[in-house]
């Protein structure tokens, strides 16, 4: 059965507050309670694609999650990312440990004034497990 899988919230905390993370699965992980997440005001809807390959005989994940928002993205600690889809699951995106996703904020400040005024950011993670989805 076919269901919709379409971004509805995106929050971050710095890679390092999530050493507590268990991966329960290949494919799910366990997130203490006590990790702080920033909620990122985003403009709906935010995309996220997820694609593998073969490299040197393993499997590799990429995936990239873009989003617009006009919050302060300008900070450059390492951040991973918590994104909730229309199902009700949270997928995680980095870890405590390498590699880290990498963040990319483009600010957009239009000659006119009904351009798009808001921060593009890109967030790219390349794992060879697959985003895993964040159990209760």
């Amino acid at each position: 059965m076919q269901c919709l899988k379409i971004v509805v919230s995106v929050e971050r905390t710095k890679c390092k507050n999530l050493s507590g993370v268990k991966f329960i699965s290949p494919t799910k992980v366990k997130v203490p309670f006590d990790v702080s997440w920033q909620t990122i005001a985003v403009r709906a809807h935010p995309s996220l694609t997820i694609a593998d390959k073969i490299d040197d005989k393993v499997r590799m994940f990429t995936s990239t999650l873009k989003f617009s928002t006009a919050d302060d993205m300008t900070n450059r600690d390492r951040f991973a990312y918590r994104v909730k889809l229309t199902d009700g699951t949270y997928r995680l995106i980095g870890t405590y440990e390498r590699p880290y996703p990498i963040t990319l904020a483009q600010e957009n400040m239009p000659e006119k004034e009904t351009d798009n005024q808001m921060t593009d950011v890109t967030v790219t993670y390349t794992n060879a497990r697959n985003l895993p989805i964040i159990e209760g």
